[in-house]
């Protein structure tokens, strides 16, 4: 433990996902997936082949299933349409439709009513590089006064995806890493608590003097990166 807490840093405790190269959905040809079908079965000591591709703009994003938990949307190439699916992320519609996004995923077939089609079974999805914006001051001041706004209305939800679509929706553009970070830091310096048991965020009375933003380590961190 405390080897760790001096030499890993944050982003060392980030999950990986292994995959066999980056490829642009757009050159997965039938035949490919065709060849791959010739690796089967897939199970624990074969795992299915999984491809990345970074900075993909979605289109016509939208939740899909009796409870609208999974996602659907299009991925647009000069040859062809691609049907894109991910179970049980449907709350994510807002977000391909507004941001890039680095996805992983696996090409497949889909046969329906006699046509066969190239479909994409997403396996993770996060903003694209282009997107990790890490907020400035005058970010954090807007940020800030959204949150107390929300607050004076209803509630904030402790949910950054659902803030970020809220704050898009207000005409205000932000990404899911940019409002993660934000949200991060206020907590860090006391301006945001989380409520577990309501599943909320709350902000306490307005300091009366003006907060130190190099407090939270997150920023100065952020900060430093950016000097680099």
């Amino acid at each position: 433990n405390r080897y760790a807490e001096v030499h890993l840093q944050a982003e060392d405790y980030i999950p990986l996902i292994d995959i066999e190269f980056e490829m642009d959905p757009a050159e997965v040809t039938m035949p490919l997936i065709e060849e791959m079908h010739a690796l089967e079965p897939y199970g624990m000591g074969n795992p299915k082949p999984k491809f990345g591709w970074r900075s993909l703009r979605g289109s016509y994003a939208q939740p899909i299933g009796k409870e609208h938990q999974h996602l659907r949307f299009r991925i647009e190439t000069m040859q062809q349409s691609i049907t894109a699916l991910a179970w049980n992320k449907g709350e994510y519609a807002g977000l391909v439709n507004a941001e890039r996004l680095d996805l992983v995923y696996v090409p497949e077939l889909n046969v329906w009513n006699g046509h066969t089609s190239i479909q994409c079974m997403i396996d993770d999805l996060s903003p694209a590089r282009s997107e990790r914006v890490f907020p400035d001051h005058a970010m954090l001041g807007r940020v800030y006064l959204f949150l107390r706004q929300l607050q004076q209305e209803q509630a904030i939800p402790m949910d950054a995806l659902q803030l970020t679509l809220r704050f898009l929706a207000g005409g205000q553009k932000i990404s899911l890493y940019t409002m993660q970070k934000a949200l991060a830091i206020f907590q860090e310096i006391g301006l945001l608590q989380a409520d577990l048991a309501k599943e909320q965020y709350m902000m306490p009375p307005a300091p009366k003097k003006k907060l130190d933003l190099m407090q939270s380590a997150i920023y100065r961190q952020g900060i430093e990166k950016q000097q680099l």
